[in-house]
């Protein structure tokens, strides 16, 4: 039986609105998303800023190493749509409460972009209180095993491990158990029913990333993941509604 996956917006409803913005983040919401992904970086002061790439650009001046600069500095460059880069304090505290168009509160979906930033997120998260709201994500085991030795409650995401989860001793090869993560995110390019019943069988969620139009979201959503991302959430509402009219006729 399909169920109702977390629809997470990718970097918000970054299909129609400049991604990782406040106004994207809404803008996946009120298309249908249940769920918000964004990516993170740590500033040099230790405050946390929501942003896909290594560098930013600023108006008339090179781009800088985003972990090079401060929260002052970050907030004072303007993006394409006229918003500043959040910080994750600010977008926890708008979420913090919110439900989606079901009622549901709304999770998160955050892209560790580099080693230390995870160690920084895990205790917002906890100060937050979003412990089971908020899942961290990397393809470094390594940045994982870091945050879960510190804090096992926070909930971890494996992604883009599918050589990993194919060899033969998957899952004790590099001792993932130990990582107690909640699920392994894979690209909908690589999703076979194999890999997938790898993953089901030791206990962890699939997560499909990558679903960006109408026809990969019904492939996709056709292998039953926990979660999906897509960078237009109203499509893939659509595409889900009707699985689940046809899954229930």
């Amino acid at each position: 039986m399909a169920t109702f996956p977390i629809l997470f917006a990718h970097r918000g409803a970054s299909g129609y609105e400049y991604e990782n913005t406040i106004t994207s983040f809404d803008k996946g919401i009120e298309l249908g998303a249940n769920g918000i992904e964004t990516d993170c970086w740590a500033l040099i002061d230790g405050s946390v800023a929501v942003h896909h790439d290594k560098f930013i650009s600023r108006s008339g001046k090179s781009p800088i190493l985003i972990s090079k600069i401060t929260k002052s500095e970050i907030s004072a460059i303007s993006l394409p749509n006229g918003d500043s880069v959040p910080l994750i304090d600010e977008v926890f505290s708008r979420y913090q409460y919110l439900k989606d168009l079901d009622g549901n509160l709304i999770q998160f979906s955050i892209d560790l972009q580099d080693t230390k930033v995870g160690l920084i997120l895990a205790p917002i998260i906890e100060d937050f209180n979003l412990e089971n709201r908020v899942y961290l994500c990397s393809e470094n085991l390594n940045v994982l095993a870091k945050v879960r030795k510190s804090h096992p409650k926070i909930m971890l995401i494996a992604s883009n491990i599918r050589k990993l989860v194919l060899k033969p001793k998957f899952p004790s090869v590099q001792n993932l158990h130990s990582l107690n993560i909640d699920a392994i995110n894979l690209q909908a390019k690589n999703v076979t029913p194999h890999l997938c019943m790898r993953i089901r069988v030791h206990g962890y969620k699939v997560f499909i990333w990558d679903l960006h139009t109408r026809e990969s979201l019904e492939k996709g959503l056709d292998f039953n993941p926990a979660a999906i991302y897509t960078d237009y959430p109203d499509i893939a509402v659509q595409v889900i509604n009707q699985k689940m009219i046809n899954n229930s006729s």
